[in-house]
């Protein structure tokens, strides 16, 4: 199978003109000028050795959910497209129903009906997307089955809608306008725009910012794209090789993809140093009020002796707006800046080192 490499969010993603930066300044720690260079590289190499690095587009910590949704292969659409529902089996939008984060908020709710809508959508072609959604019955297709492919891709008269609109002996297909340019962000946004609970609805920060209109989406970022066969039958075999998108689909539990969310840059000012941190995600980060980031960055000059240290904690309530930066400061004209991230994810009870960089400076 040929995979076509996948649009980072720097490129898909960037800054536009008139971009408000905020200034999250934050004094650096006293500098070390007795430290020799062995002795700071050492520091930090043990540092590094604290938080085990994980590469690779998929779950890297165990943040209490399963692996991948007991049943998946249950769903019809499993007999020609296994490929597709093997991938969507490992996301939150199959878990939307049974993650039992999901659960334990749920059962603390007044209304919890309040939640379904999003955690077992009615198919949302057969709705008005621009309202929150509805649930759907619990049969035939049980809430179990969460963000399913109907959610996503039933029409109406049982029409499958996608951005091809190929049709099959299965089943008659369409092309739906929430799989053209003009609508791509519509079934993303029909979930992402609401902010309940511990969720942000970071959607309206897309919206705001008018990314759809320079050209961005969210399947741009969150699914990567691939030129395969989307179906096999069991009796006719595979469809012809396309380009399409895979379903397994791309989160901050993903170290990478996490980490080129945000855009790093230094320069010198004042005889400081002053590390930038940019958001490149399309939306406020982060998105849930349960995670957060924490940034650090060890300036050192050309002999590699530390000059000084900085950190900078972000939330919900000092969140990186989109298109914003955030800032350390740092003592001294470094000739390197090292910078490490911890992500602090809902249900993992460590904290995941998602990005190590090394910033030179003239």
């Amino acid at each position: 199978m040929k995979k076509i490499k996948r649009r980072s969010p720097i490129a898909c993603i960037a800054a536009a003109g008139g971009t408000a930066l905020i200034a999250l300044v934050v004094q650096s720690l006293s500098a070390q000028a007795s430290a020799s260079a062995g002795e700071s590289r050492a520091s930090f190499a043990r540092e590094q050795a604290d938080t085990e690095v994980a590469s690779g587009y998929e779950r890297q910590a165990d943040d209490g959910r399963p692996n991948s949704l007991e049943r998946a292969g249950e769903l019809e659409c499993n007999r020609c497209h296994s490929t597709i529902v093997e991938e969507w089996s490992t996301t939150t939008h199959a878990m939307a129903w049974v993650d039992p984060h999901y659960q334990k908020a749920l059962s603390k709710k007044r209304r919890p009906e309040s939640c379904h809508g999003c955690h077992s959508p009615k198919p949302l072609h057969l709705g008005d997307m621009s309202s929150k959604p509805i649930p759907r019955p619990k049969l035939p297709e049980e809430w179990h089955f969460g963000v399913s492919s109907n959610s996503c891709h039933l029409g109406p008269g049982g029409l499958i809608l996608g951005p091809g609109g190929h049709g099959h002996e299965a089943h008659a297909g369409k092309q739906g306008r929430s799989f053209t340019p003009e609508g791509r962000n519509d079934l993303c946004s029909a979930c992402h725009r609401t902010t309940i609970g511990p969720v942000i609805g970071v959607a309206k920060d897309f919206e705001l910012a008018g990314k759809a209109e320079k050209g961005q989406s969210c399947v741009g970022c969150h699914m990567t794209v691939e030129f395969r066969s989307s179906a096999v039958d069991p009796e006719l075999g595979p469809s012809p090789e396309r380009v399409g998108r895979s379903h397994r689909i791309n989160g901050p539990l993903d170290n990478e993809f996490l980490s080129e969310a945000f855009g790093l840059s230094a320069e010198h000012q004042a005889g400081k140093t002053i590390l930038r941190i940019r958001n490149e995600a399309g939306h406020r980060v982060p998105g849930l009020t349960s995670r957060s980031f924490e940034f650090a960055a060890v300036a050192l000059d050309g002999e590699g002796s530390e000059l000084g240290r900085g950190e900078l904690y972000v939330d919900s309530r000092s969140f990186i707006p989109v298109d914003g930066a955030a800032s350390i400061e740092l003592d001294g004209k470094a000739a390197q800046v090292q910078i490490t991230a911890d992500h602090n994810a809902p249900g993992v009870d460590r904290p995941i080192r998602f990005l190590e960089r090394i910033i030179e400076l003239p």
